[in-house]
């Protein structure tokens, strides 16, 4: 047979009839509130069930109400009827409203069970699109009537106390009772009267007390029996000892008087008191005392009290550090007490002392104080009592300084003052400092300058010898004529020139910034800007048959490195290739260079160049240098580096023994002979090739080796390998 599925049914069973409205079919599964729906709803099909009467509406247009009962709704628009063996529904036909239907509107039901009137209502929203309504699944039911009828229920209630005594409590209506009681409500509906507040108001035994003189029972206190709708909870007065108590004494010493801020009112007072609690805590935290006297200060103020200030007043041996001021009998408390002391104590206040430091560029001006000649020069520090006074001038020479004089008043602050020489325009003057043996003039035109201090700037040329550097603020906008007489090879005057004389020279410094800074160093030794200077450039034939490019630079500064070029046949620099860079050293003293060319063939001729390439990119070219290459065919050097087996082995010591190694192409290394105490005896150095070493079993200083086990060890960059060796009578 087949089978029919809920789907099925449904079509099955619509009617074709003409709406209002869209015809959309809404079917809701319905429960019975008490028993079994089926016993209530027995017809099938396009029927309804005489038990119930059924209404529609939707809460949008009121008024439009359809019924079972109204005699005009059809019943096939409108039922509630089975639509399985086992499933009960509603079917409303929403195309029969007058007006049509909007989704998210809200369908009203309304289900009455004629036999006592009860009823059931609910709301479904109408959902998007226009096929059928479908509420028949598991957990989409709704309830109607018969409603289930009402149970009873039975509370007990159990109160006890924690020692299982017998105390007087009352009820929360204050009815009064014993321990232990078991209070009962019921049988009857859900309305608990055991609800409520419960005091105990019996007297707890001596050295106890009640944890808390009131219980408060609510409805999740009780939980089900074994019977249903008989439901139990149990309540109990604790009992708990009387807790020992704490003293804690905080004692405030000091001048008497003075009034004292603590963490909190009752711990502040005036000096002496004592502030006393039952919780440390409430003492801990900061002590304030009011301000000192004109003169004095407090030593420490704030002071700061913790817990662990608090020590016991008396010791009990093999105890705890605890004052005891009463017994334990019968449960009776103990009071400890802890006492802690701080003192505030006065001192006078110190002569604050303050520091004046003069200083002057150049250094070393005479400074006086209040127009006497102090004695010191500058740079100098004078350590000053609070409040003093002074007058700081420095005189050099016939110099002028800027300013003219430093006044301290009532000093309260260290201070400092520097004094700067200044140089006049239009006369010529001789800065200080000059060496001994050496001369120097210098007249400023357009303007006057200070003089400054700073960092000598380096030379280029590390053959530069620096005499003298001038520093000079020039002021102004300029640009400054400086007419200056030495008797110094060279003046640089940096950013501007070198200048090599004949002196006096007029040498004129460009304006447009104003106060512009000048740095004036005399010398000897050269320029001091020549970056390099290479005595040897050349290329050589090595024994192997490559070229070996070699330089020698007698001192540079500032350099990047070198650049190398080759051509093949020609001295055409445009057509040279770089075969190589070498980072330069930027030394004063000799360096020498060289690259080995191994990219070259026999029968050719080759033209190199050395390009000299300065920090700010500038450079220089050396060369061509020519190189024929015309040599033997160098020999096939070996792949690998390899140390073989010495030959012979065991040997007698005045015969000796043969160790060959096979060391790769740009390896180099070391064969060393150590005896069984690890001892260097002997070490032979090896290079690329074949090395044929022969030891004659005598060590370094020529003295003959004694039987036994030696190790030889190679050593190179590629390869590090050890082996054994026997020496025999």
């Amino acid at each position: 047979m087949k089978k029919i599925t809920l789907i099925t049914l449904l079509v099955l069973i619509t009617v074709t009839l003409v709406y209002a409205g869209t015809p959309r079919t809404y079917y809701q599964k319905v429960l019975s509130g008490s028993g079994n729906v089926l016993d209530y709803v027995t017809n099938t099909g396009t029927t309804t069930s005489t038990n119930y009467i059924v209404t529609a509406d939707i809460v949008e247009t009121p008024g439009e109400v359809l019924s079972t009962n109204d005699g005009t709704t059809p019943v096939t628009t409108l039922r509630i009827t089975r639509l399985t063996e086992t499933t009960v529904v509603t079917v409303l036909q929403l195309g029969t409203f007058a007006t049509q239907w909007l989704e998210g509107q809200t369908i009203r039901m309304t289900v009455t069970y004629i036999p006592n009137n009860e009823y059931t209502t609910w709301d479904t929203v109408i959902p998007t699109g226009t096929s059928g309504i479908l509420y028949t699944g598991v957990g989409q039911e709704q309830i109607i009537p018969p409603l289930a009828v009402a149970d009873t229920w039975t509370y007990n209630l159990n109160i006890t106390a924690s020692d299982n005594g017998v105390y007087e409590f009352t009820d929360p209506q204050s009815v009064v009772h014993t321990t232990p009681a078991i209070l009962t409500d019921g049988p009857g509906d859900e309305t608990n009267s055991l609800l409520g507040t419960y005091t105990v108001t019996s007297a707890p035994p001596a050295g106890f007390q009640w944890e808390s003189t009131t219980i408060e029972v609510v409805a999740g206190d009780f939980t089900a029996g074994k019977t249903d709708y008989v439901y139990n909870a149990a309540k109990q007065f604790v009992l708990v000892p009387i807790p020992d108590t704490y003293t804690y004494n905080l004692h405030i010493a000091g001048p008497p008087g003075y009034t004292v801020t603590g963490p909190t009112p009752a711990s502040s007072g005036t000096i002496p008191y004592t502030a006393t609690a039952t919780v440390v805590t409430e003492l801990v935290g900061s002590y304030t005392a009011e301000a000192a006297p004109a003169g004095y200060q407090w030593a420490v103020n704030p002071i700061v009290v913790s817990a662990d200030m608090f020590i016991a007043a008396t010791k009990k041996n093999g105890g705890m550090d605890k004052v005891v001021l009463g017994s334990r009998t019968n449960g009776a408390k103990t009071n400890y007490v802890y006492e802690a002391t701080i003192t505030f104590e006065l001192e006078e206040i110190p002569v604050q002392y303050y520091d004046v430091l003069i200083t002057s560029v150049p250094a070393g001006a005479a400074i006086y104080v209040g127009g006497v000649d102090s004695g010191q020069i500058t740079p100098y520090t004078f350590t000053l009592a609070e409040g003093s006074d002074a007058v700081y001038t420095v005189v050099m020479g016939t110099y002028t300084w800027t300013p003219a004089q430093f006044v301290v008043e009532d000093i309260s602050e260290n201070m400092s003052c520097n004094f700067v020489l200044t140089f006049p325009a239009d006369v010529p003057i001789t800065p200080p400092g000059v060496p001994a043996g050496f001369d120097i003039t210098i007249q400023l035109t357009g303007g006057s300058a200070l003089y400054t201090t700073g960092i000598p700037t380096s030379a280029v040329n590390p053959s530069w010898n620096m005499g003298y550097v001038q520093f000079m603020t020039l002021l102004g906008l300029g640009p400054w004529q400086l007419t200056i007489n030495t008797t110094y090879s060279f003046v640089w005057i940096v950013g501007v020139g070198v200048y090599t004389g004949p002196f006096p020279m007029d040498i004129t410094i460009p304006g447009g910034t104003k106060d512009q800074g000048a740095e004036i160093q005399y010398g000897s030794g050269g320029d001091p800007t020549l970056p390099v200077e290479l005595s040897y450039f050349a290329a050589t034939l090595t024994a192997e048959n490559f070229v070996n490019i070699a330089w020698t630079t007698q001192t540079e500064t500032n350099m990047n490195g070198f650049n190398i070029y080759r051509n093949e046949g020609s001295e055409n620099l445009a057509g040279a290739i770089q075969i190589a860079y070498i980072p330069a050293t930027n030394t004063s003293t000799t360096q020498n260079y060289k690259h080995i060319d191994r990219e070259v063939e026999n029968g050719h001729t080759y033209y190199y160049w050395l390009e000299c390439v300065e920090m700010n990119n500038h450079s220089t070219f050396n060369g061509p240098s020519p190189v024929y290459v015309d040599g033997p065919t160098p020999p096939v050097l070996p792949e690998y580096t390899t140390m073989q087996n010495a030959y012979p082995n065991p040997f007698r010591a005045g015969d000796g023994t043969t160790i060959k190694v096979d060391v790769k192409a740009g390896d180099t290394g070391t064969v060393t002979i150590y005896n069984i105490l690890g001892q260097v005896v002997k070490t032979f150095p090896v290079t690329q090739g074949t090395n044929n070493l022969t030891w004659n079993a005598r060590d370094s200083k020529g003295n003959l080796c004694g039987n036994g086990i030696y190790f030889y060890k190679l050593s190179t960059n590629s390869l590090n390998q050890t082996k054994k060796m026997v020496i025999v009578k």
